[in-house]
């Protein structure tokens, strides 16, 4: 997964300007809980039965999934929209992705926590010999 942020905004409200931040527990999991955050707002599409969808349905759904269509919409309306979007796939979703993709952050973070104290452990020995 990439994660892009305009400005480096979550980079700076982290406080992370060198390598060696990276071993700081606290700033990993400012950038890891922000990660997760904007995962709630992604829209992810999942497999969907369309022979379960009512023809309204369907074709919202292919709206939502043509890039362009969101350009021309409101900020009110993209927001009604997506929650729309969402509940279709709440609704009549065949797969969940979304929790699988979150399922593995947080098992990747918790991998990189431990090998955090074990770097910090390597550190320390090579900077305090």
């Amino acid at each position: 997964i990439e994660f892009k942020t305009q400005k480096m905004n979550i980079i700076k409200d982290a406080n992370l300007k060198t390598v060696i931040n990276l071993t700081d527990l606290e700033k990993l999991q400012y950038v890891f809980f922000k990660l997760l955050d904007s995962l709630r707002h992604i829209l992810i599409r999942e497999t969907v039965d369309m022979t379960c969808l009512s023809e309204h349905e369907r074709k919202v759904l292919l709206e939502c999934e043509n890039p362009s269509f969101w350009h021309r919409l409101s900020k009110q309306k993209r927001n009604q929209r997506k929650k729309r979007y969402k509940d279709i796939l709440n609704n009549h979703s065949m797969t969940d992705f979304s929790s699988s993709i979150k399922s593995l952050l947080q098992s990747k973070f918790s991998e990189m926590t431990i090998k955090n104290e074990e770097c910090k452990l390597l550190l320390s020995t090579l900077l305090n010999p």
